[in-house]
């Protein structure tokens, strides 16, 4: 006798229950999903770790190298002068002008107003310091100019020159100081961590940008 084939169970039951389609629609849905998810993702990176910098003094040659000789006096008689060792500690924004240099018109007034917040804090120091036109300038002729232009250009900061000529030298001796105004950012270890040879405009604005890095509010006294 002849046996009967075994029942043949349908495919479904064999399978389980049944799986959901992705139809073109869900799948669009989980792209935009991941695609915002990284955007999220990529703009807090930005703002957290800032791997970008709006600030362009930082691709400077000079940055991570060591602050120069600084040997600076008042261009008021009775204020102490300044050396490199009175800097320590204090993240300093020293800033190369010329009462002759129409650039240095626009620029001085601007870095003096960026720095203004910090000039209370014991661990910052603005040095705006004032260069001769030509190296053999008289000083007491340069005071005089400095005077008639923190005047006529309204701005009220304290001013300093080259005590020996050692300064300049130091800093000519790098890139960057071939033209002013010309602005450096160092950090409380000494070490250059910005320059801005010449100036344009949105310069205060990266300025700015560094200064609330190195001097956060939290830490103002």
């Amino acid at each position: 006798m002849e046996s009967s084939p075994l029942p043949v169970r349908p495919s479904s039951s064999l399978s389980g229950p049944p799986q959901p389609v992705l139809t073109s629609e869900t799948k669009n849905w989980w792209w935009n999903v991941a695609i915002l998810l990284l955007v999220i993702g990529g703009v807090y990176g930005v703002f957290y770790f800032r791997p970008f910098r709006l600030s362009g003094g930082t691709s400077h040659t000079n940055v991570g190298t060591p602050l120069p000789i600084v040997e600076l006096e008042s261009v008021e008689p009775d204020q102490r002068p300044v050396s490199r060792e009175d800097l320590q500690g204090q993240v300093v924004l020293l800033c190369f002008w010329g009462p002759w240099s129409e650039m240095s018109r626009r620029a001085l007034p601007r870095v003096v107003e960026v720095a203004a917040p910090y000039q209370k804090r014991p661990d910052f120091r603005l040095l705006t310091i004032a260069c001769p036109q030509q190296p053999g300038d008289n000083r007491e002729q340069l005071r005089q100019q400095v005077r008639a232009a923190l005047r006529e250009w309204n701005v009220s900061a304290p001013v300093y020159v080259d005590r020996q000529g050692n300064t300049l030298v130091s800093f000519r001796a790098m890139a960057g100081l071939e033209r002013v105004p010309c602005v450096y950012l160092v950090d409380r270890q000494g070490i250059i961590q910005a320059v801005w040879p010449g100036y344009r405009d949105g310069v205060e604005k990266e300025i700015q940008e560094l200064l609330e890095e190195y001097l956060p509010e939290a830490k103002i006294r």
